[in-house]
């Protein structure tokens, strides 16, 4: 499970993410999940178990990791300038 994590810059290329809960992580673009969809392992993620909600940016500069590792511009470096969002599963894995 990522919940509780800021994913910056992560490789997920070829991933398989199945059952890979994103549930309360913290992504940054719009677009996350369907970027996430088109590099990860063909059919292991589906984008429509999850919604993204903007995320005000003094919630993710309160997260433990973010305030003691990175400032606004290092985050605005790696992410491109995009805004962050919360990760929120709506759907369930299934079998």
């Amino acid at each position: 499970t990522f919940r509780g994590t800021v994913i910056l810059a992560a490789g997920f290329d070829g991933a398989s993410l199945k059952r890979t809960d994103f549930d309360g992580a913290i992504v940054f673009g719009e677009d996350f999940l369907i970027r996430l969809a088109a590099i990860a392992a063909p059919g292991s993620f589906r984008p429509e178990l999850f919604t993204l909600a903007p995320a005000d940016p003094e919630e993710v500069a309160a997260i433990l990791v973010v305030s003691n590792a990175l400032t606004p511009d290092d985050i605005a470096s790696r992410t491109g300038g995009l805004a962050a969002y919360r990760i929120t599963r709506t759907g369930d894995f299934g079998p």
